[in-house]
């Protein structure tokens, strides 16, 4: 089905030099696996939507259109893999909810053929919520006092 892979994809996202050798075995073992495809459901998911447009503005200028963007979350995995079209160039991307962990990779096609990867590490919101429903105190430390 795919999802057995999903711990080496996480180990060759922490572990590979090369960002184009983690973006082809997802690729390989998940993008063009139809039976995984089928697996998840469509999500908005607010982080990898600001992630994605931090990518494409510091790619190609503020002003760049983000298009088709489509989110698949599997629940039980705690995964997160999408496509986008970032001013006409395609783009995908991956990210384990549970270490927080991804990468994106958008083609900029002829002439060059660039791929541009881009690693993700961070906290979503749902995330950084829960979190702060778990304590009384901000998960960044209290704030000074203006006493």
């Amino acid at each position: 089905m795919g999802v057995e892979l999903l711990p080496e994809l996480k180990r060759k996202l922490r572990e590979e030099k090369q960002f184009s050798e983690t973006w082809r075995y997802f690729l390989d073992h998940f993008a063009e696996n139809e039976e995984f495809l089928t697996l998840g459901h469509p999500v908005e998911h607010e982080f990898l939507g600001a992630v994605v447009a931090q990518i494409a503005a510091q790619l190609y200028g503020p002003d760049i259109e983000i298009a088709g963007v489509r989110m698949i979350r599997l629940d039980e995995e705690e995964f997160v893999h999408g496509a986008m079209f970032v001013g006409g160039r395609p783009g995908g991307l991956f990210f384990f909810e549970n270490d927080n962990v991804g990468l994106a990779c958008v083609c900029d096609g002829p002439p060059t053929n660039n791929n541009h990867f881009a690693r993700i590490t961070g906290i979503s919101p749902e995330q950084l919520r829960r979190l702060q429903r778990r304590t009384s105190n901000p998960p960044f430390g209290t704030p000074p006092s203006r006493n």
